[in-house]
């Protein structure tokens, strides 16, 4: 399975949510892909620094950056364009409609999250929500 990640995903992994915990698993097995869009990355790391998990947050981003299972998505002006309109669209806050936007644009539009928010683009068929 290919799947974009929202920060949530990791936040959830980190807690230990059973499905984070699989899906995860079948990722660094090699039976799955993952796009991290950048923006999350940057949003997870200042959760992790908040609660004082420096050095879990410097492996995690090692892991993601030095894995062949992993693709970091950054922000172009294009995709930076189109996350303004789906952030109007949806009523989304920037970051989330990035994230967003990056799962359209990766072709990865199964969206890991446990956000709730992403349930008003799933609607309309452009991602696919798969709550962790």
């Amino acid at each position: 399975m290919n799947y974009t990640a929202d920060t949530s995903f990791f936040i959830r992994l980190g807690e230990g949510a059973p499905r984070a915990v699989q899906i995860w698993g079948e990722i660094i097995e090699g039976k799955g892909r993952l796009t991290v869009p950048v923006i999350a990355l940057a949003e997870l790391k200042r959760n992790y620094l908040k609660k004082g998990l420096v050095k879990e947050i410097e492996e995690m981003i090692h892991l993601l950056n030095n894995s062949q299972k992993i693709s970091l998505l950054s922000l172009t002006p294009d995709l930076a364009s189109m996350s303004a309109n789906v952030s109007h669209a949806y009523n989304l806050t920037i970051i989330d409609a990035i994230v967003a936007t990056s799962s359209m644009v990766s072709g990865f539009t199964d969206l890991l999250t446990s956000d709730p928010v992403f349930f008003r683009v799933q609607k309309d068929g452009k991602i696919k929500v798969i709550s962790v």
